[in-house]
Order: C-alpha cells, then sequence, then structure tokens
C-alpha cells in the first residue's frame, strides 16, 4: 500500500496489512482509514482497527476527529463511531490526547485499560479496565481467520498479571462513612474480597463496584456475603436485607430488567431484579441454594442442617 492512499471495508468484509517492520493492522467492518505518505501517521476515519506495532520500530500515530493516540511497542484496538470514540490497550502502553486541548496534554494507558471518548469531549474522561482474557476472546480484531498471526507473547503475560491482581478480589466498596467488612470498620474505596462479610447499619446504604463490570447495591440493615471472583461465579448470599443488582451486560431486550447472572442464595430479605425467595420460621434463617436444596441456620448464622 503506498502512502497518502485510503482503505475502507465493507459492512461485512475486513482486511490487514502487514509493514516493512512487520507492524500488523487489522480494519474491521465499515472502516475507512489511511496513512500518510512518507510517514507512520494513520488517519481513522469510522470503524475499528487493531493495531500491533513491535518494540523499537519507531512506533506510529493514529489520529481521529477527537483523539490522537501514540503507539511504541504495543498493541491496541481504536473504534470511532458516531457519538464516541474508544480506545483499549491490549499490552504495552499508548498515549492518547484531546485534539481539542490547546495545551497537548497526554495520558498514558496501561496494558487492560479502555477509554471511551465522546466525539465533541472538550477534556478526556477517566480510563476504566477491561477485562483482557475476555476482550482477546469475544472482540472480532481477535478472533477468527485472520492471514498474519499476531505475536501474543505480550498479551500473554498482560493477561495472567490481570488475572493475578484481579483473583479473588472481587469488587471496589463505594459508601459515605463507615461500614462494616468482617465486622471491621470499612470506608470508601476498600477492596472486596472472597468470602467477605459486608453489613450496613440502619441508616446505612452501600455500592460493591465489581471488578468484571456491573455493581451490587445494599439497602440499610443488610447483611451479605460474597464469593467467587477470579475465574469463579460470583456467588452472593444474603443473610437479611436487601440488594439490588444493576450495571450487568445481560439487559433483557424486552423489559430492560437485568437477570441476576450470580448463583444466588438468600433468606431473609431477597435480591432484586430476579426472582425467587425465601422463608423464615422463628429464629430459623432458610437459604435457597443454587442446586435448590434448602439449607437452615439459626439466627446467629450458624448451620444446622439441609433439607
Amino acid at each position: 500500500m503506498e502512502g497518502g492512499k485510503a482503505v475502507r471495508t465493507g459492512i461485512d468484509s475486513r482486511t490487514e496489512l502487514l509493514f516493512n517492520d512487520q507492524t500488523i493492522t487489522r480494519l474491521g467492518a465499515n472502516t475507512h482509514f489511511s496513512v500518510s505518505d512518507g510517514t507512520r501517521d494513520i488517519s481513522l476515519t469510522q470503524g475499528t482497527i487493531l493495531l500491533q506495532v513491535p518494540k523499537n520500530s519507531g512506533g506510529a500515530k493514529i489520529k481521529t476527529n477527537a483523539v490522537t493516540a501514540a503507539i511504541t511497542g504495543t498493541t491496541i484496538v481504536l473504534h470511532v463511531g458516531p457519538l464516541f470514540t474508544t480506545l483499549t490497550v491490549a499490552e504495552g502502553k499508548c498515549g492518547i490526547m484531546l485534539n481539542a486541548d490547546p495545551l497537548h496534554r497526554i495520558i498514558v494507558l496501561t496494558a487492560g485499560h479502555q477509554m471511551k471518548v465522546a466525539n465533541n469531549a472538550t477534556e478526556l474522561p477517566a480510563s476504566s479496565e477491561v477485562d483482557l482474557a475476555a476482550f482477546e476472546k469475544n472482540s472480532p480484531m481477535f478472533a477468527g481467520e485472520w492471514g498474519v498471526a499476531l505475536e501474543k507473547t505480550a498479551l500473554a503475560v498482560a493477561i495472567a498479571l490481570q488475572f493475578q491482581r484481579h483473583s479473588g478480589e472481587i469488587g471496589i466498596l463505594k459508601v459515605t462513612g463507615i461500614i462494616l467488612i468482617n465486622k471491621e470498620p470499612a470506608k470508601n474505596g476498600a477492596k472486596i474480597h472472597s468470602g467477605d462479610v459486608i453489613e450496613t447499619g440502619a441508616d446505612q446504604t452501600a455500592i460493591i463496584i465489581l471488578t468484571g463490570g456491573g455493581k451490587i447495591s445494599l439497602d440499610n440493615s443488610t447483611r451479605l456475603r460474597l464469593g467467587g471472583g477470579g475465574t469463579k461465579p460470583i456467588t452472593t448470599i444474603v443473610v437479611f436485607g436487601h440488594i439490588t443488582k444493576t450495571g450487568m451486560d445481560d439487559e433483557d431486550e424486552d423489559t430492560g430488567a437485568e437477570p441476576l447472572p450470580f448463583l444466588a442464595a438468600f433468606g431473609f430479605g431477597n435480591i432484586s431484579p430476579g426472582g425467587g425467595g425465601s422463608a423464615s420460621s422463628g429464629s430459623v434463617l432458610s437459604i435457597v441454594l443454587p442446586d435448590g436444596h434448602i439449607a437452615f441456620y439459626d439466627s446467629a448464622g450458624h448451620f444446622v442442617g439441609f433439607q
């Protein structure tokens, strides 16, 4: 491909380019892309591009209407839509600058981070973390048949480091004031791990921002135990009170309700949205387990037996 030439892919097509220095460029469907003559400056006006630049190759720049991304020894995916431009760093580092910023300030994103910028933005938003293993598995820029194989050693390391960092960590606490985690006072920003018991007071509510996306909101006077995390499904046991799950990706198209993805067991109180319930008799707590069995606990939370 000669410099100054433009490439456009159709609605159901995709293509890839291999530069002389082994830089790999993959273009998704309905993408408009061009390279400046004699430079490594790329223009992306629409669609999705994956760019893998070998280390010590001189790097590259991708310019969209909203932002410019500077890439050196990195694998990134950049998507330009009608309203937003989204940059995801799969491995390495990437600098991003808002074109409208008169100070030309640059924010550096590291592996596993993503920034979604409105195309009419006047400042860059905060970045968020993405699940790299899921991103590699589900993104069409990685999946499917491509002519040139990506170098995935650095990506595998980034995925392993992310898993190690979050193994056993379920989320982050968002609360005003102090609640209890495992009977100890906890403030806003505390990390929630598998096995933790969270308790809110009579006039206190809390939100757990889940590492994998979404959140769990705890009403006042609620005691919740969370399990799982990492590669295991999150389990929830509400000993008493009420929680609500929101912000997940599996939204019901007909009702807008979001089915609870957790293996849920609940006793006093209930979980919303989702269905089911439980009953209590006197000082005995009954919990409906995911496999349909009923576990009984006394008022102190001690196990009594199964049914």
